[in-house]
């Protein structure tokens, strides 16, 4: 049997006046392969990795599911790894440690965020 009414809308006619709270949205992702950010410095560079997301409301919450994977050099043995909505930078972020200079770390981090705009917004891996 094929799904044909949610809460008694049409599939193609379903707001989000009739979804349950708590419902999910919207879902965007972004995969980048080959990107390299490359600092000795101790401030954030921006990542070419970003996805845009509009919230419906001023109440809607965004979740962001970071997961990459980082090597160190240069003489280091930890990084981290922020996140900017916009231009401006958010709490959060992932310090890491690898074992020894050139070790692979995978970094996974979420943030959950309340935008309270409707407008498109950018969020920026740093």
């Amino acid at each position: 049997m094929a799904l044909t009414k949610l809460n008694n809308q049409s599939l193609n006619a379903v707001t989000s006046a009739g979804l349950p709270t708590g419902s999910v949205l919207q879902v965007v992702s972004n995969v980048v392969t080959n990107n390299q950010v490359q600092t000795n410095s101790q401030t954030y560079v921006d990542a070419t990795l970003n996805c845009s997301i509009t919230p419906i409301s001023t109440s809607s919450k965004v979740l962001v599911m970071v997961n990459t994977q980082t090597i160190t050099s240069s003489g280091s043995d930890y990084g981290l790894f922020g996140l900017k909505r916009g231009s401006t930078d958010l709490e959060g972020g992932k310090l890491f440690a690898a074992k020894e200079n050139n070790d692979w770390a995978t970094v996974s981090f979420q943030y959950l965020d309340s935008p309270a705009t409707t407008s498109a917004t950018t969020y920026t891996l740093r």
